[in-house]
């Protein structure tokens, strides 16, 4: 009988504070009526009164979106209306007691299939029997007779696409990554979710990981996602299944990404299976380190090359959050933590000449890579969800599109290193944001917000980038605002 992870159980119990300690973190005095977390943060001094003040500013703008989701009204009708209208359970449809908390902006069957793109749901099978329920999402394709307008942003494609296949967090659900599955299809990818063993509407394994350090079979399960991403009718997996849309996978791109303990598990599986291309990691988190919390728990994060693995060939975007650890609730601090605590994968592809990209979030929590972990529950930042989507697509359209594309490349070049955001992430922003009486739900946006704003001013963000193969373009403090240098 495996025990269970000491990181798991760490997992349970953050989430468990961040609902608990709600309270406290919205206890930080109310900033003035304009919003700070958009403007400069500036350097204050560590130990002065500007730092310190600087530091509760960030707390508040860390749990902005929280306080945007309780007013928000059109979110509350929204989700009242998608549960009473949510399917009969069936072996397609997640069953409400498997249901985690949702966007209801963002249900692909009622909201998104067939309008912004198309949608899939299904199983897979794992060597033991226990069977995976995943999701596909796609581009709209070309039409056989006349087409119907699209929405704004939103473009029909052509197949092949080049493909995504993403892994949720610990103890977390698909759902929670809705928006990033529907922002890469409309973007033009192929995306599968799919539930880990055990969570969600997945069976739970008895198959076992692959050794005592994958943690809950995790790395296990992504092979095995990976194996049905790929399969054809000609070339099945060992179970017999095949990817039901396999004729849309462009298979000569692939990447493979991750959330939390699926970032852990994408970063180590990416390097290892020849057939991926590139590697997203969103706020990994291989190591807790001493920094205390409000309830005196260590939960400071720190990200790690995967161990044993000497050459990191296969390059790598990682997005961390603000180092507040594993739950949604910030915390207080007296003295500067290391800048690099976060960067460690991007800092060893870097000296091995791979290129590799770390954006850290500023005021962001773990829970801006995965919100409504818990129903009505989001304790993250405003912007962190936006900034990541943006920083994403770009990153798989230099690596992926990128390739055969120069054009592409050089498009997807000039946003990883822009010192402004521009629009490309706004045009799939159709989720929960603020509250407007006159309209109703207003998504959020981040055109035209300055990218070193956007970032921590306690850990270090930065690329090593080579985008005609030939010359680097090398920054390792973006939000000091280098421009790209060979």
């Amino acid at each position: 009988m495996r025990s269970v992870p000491a990181l798991v159980v760490l997992v349970v119990v953050a989430v468990f504070l961040s609902i608990m300690l709600a309270p406290v973190a919205q206890g930080v005095p109310d900033p003035p009526p304009s919003d700070p977390c958009t403007a400069s943060a500036g350097d204050p001094e560590p130990g002065t009164i500007e730092w310190q003040a600087r530091d509760q500013q960030n707390m508040w703008c860390a749990n902005q979106r929280q306080r945007d989701l309780m007013a928000n009204r059109a979110h509350q009708q929204a989700y009242v209306e998608e549960l009473a209208n949510w399917p009969e359970p069936t072996q397609l449809v997640p069953k409400p007691a498997n249901r985690p908390g949702f966007d209801p902006f963002r249900v692909p069957w009622s909201r998104w299939d067939g309008i912004r793109g198309r949608y899939l749901p299904g199983w897979f099978t794992l060597p033991d029997g226990a069977r995976l329920h995943f999701e596909l999402f796609a581009p709209l394709g070309p039409c056989p007779s006349r087409c119907s307008p699209t929405p704004e942003g939103v473009r029909r494609l052509r197949p092949p696409y080049p493909g995504v296949t993403w892994m949720v967090g610990g103890l977390g659900q698909k759902q929670q990554q809705w928006m990033l599955a529907q922002h890469l299809a409309e973007s033009g990818y192929m995306v599968l979710l799919f539930d880990p063993p055990g969570a969600g509407n997945s069976e739970l394994s008895a198959a076992g990981g692959e050794d005592d350090e994958d943690l809950l079979a995790y790395r296990f399960a992504l092979r095995q996602a990976l194996d049905f991403f790929f399969s054809t009718p000609d070339a099945p997996t060992p179970q017999g299944d095949v990817n039901p849309w396999n004729v849309l996978l462009d298979r000569r791109y692939v990447g493979v990404a991750g959330w939390s303990l699926g970032a852990i598990s994408a970063n180590r599986v990416g390097q290892l299976d020849p057939r991926i291309s590139t590697v997203v990691g969103w706020d990994s988190c291989e190591n807790i380190v001493p920094e205390w919390n409000w309830a005196g728990l260590l939960t400071g994060c720190e990200s790690r090359p995967p161990a044993g693995i000497d050459s990191l060939g296969v390059p790598s975007l990682q997005l961390s959050a603000d180092g507040y650890g594993l739950s949604g609730v910030p915390y207080p601090r007296v003295v500067p933590p290391d800048p690099h605590r976060l960067d460690g994968l991007h800092q060893k592809q870097r000296a091995q000449g791979v290129e590799s990209m770390q954006v850290s979030l500023r005021a962001a929590t773990h829970l801006d890579f995965g919100p409504y972990y818990v129903s009505g529950t989001c304790f993250c930042s405003r912007y962190g969800e936006m900034v990541s989507l943006y920083y994403t697509e770009a990153w798989f359209d230099y690596q992926l599109k990128g390739v055969t594309d120069p054009k592409v490349r050089k498009e997807a070049f000039r946003r990883l290193t822009a010192t402004v955001f521009d629009d490309s992430a706004d045009e799939h922003s159709i989720g929960t944001g603020t509250y407007d009486p006159e309209v109703g739900n207003v998504p959020y946006r981040i055109a035209e917000l300055p990218v070193a704003d956007r970032l921590s001013f306690y850990f270090r963000s930065g690329y090593y980038l080579i985008p005609d193969g030939r010359t680097v373009h090398s920054c390792t403090d973006m939000r000091a605002g280098c421009a790209p240098t060979s």
